[in-house]
């Protein structure tokens, strides 16, 4: 697909699940999300009570930034009748 990625990660290690990626240099960017916390991995048997601490500590603002860096970055070509009804940053 060559799609560029921001994956969160919590309680899975993103070693283990993360988003596949094909060996070639031209892949699509992935920005992983991961804070490696003393419980990391829970593997969804949380010792934080459920708060989800992993994935709390990653905050909205971090995943806006990153996701507007992919879209500054890429290269988005869309049909006319598209492009004329979406505002894009």
């Amino acid at each position: 697909m060559n799609t560029p990625v921001v994956a969160l990660f919590g309680s899975t290690h993103p070693s283990e699940t993360g988003p596949w990626r094909p060996p070639v240099p031209d892949a699509a960017p992935a920005v992983v999300f991961y804070e490696d916390l003393n419980c990391a991995p829970c593997r969804k048997n949380p010792t934080c009570n459920g708060r989800f601490d992993c994935l709390r500590a990653i905050t909205p603002e971090r995943v806006y930034s990153a996701v507007s860096k992919l879209l500054q970055e890429a290269v988005i070509t869309l049909p006319q009748s598209i492009a004329t009804r979406v505002s894009l940053p």
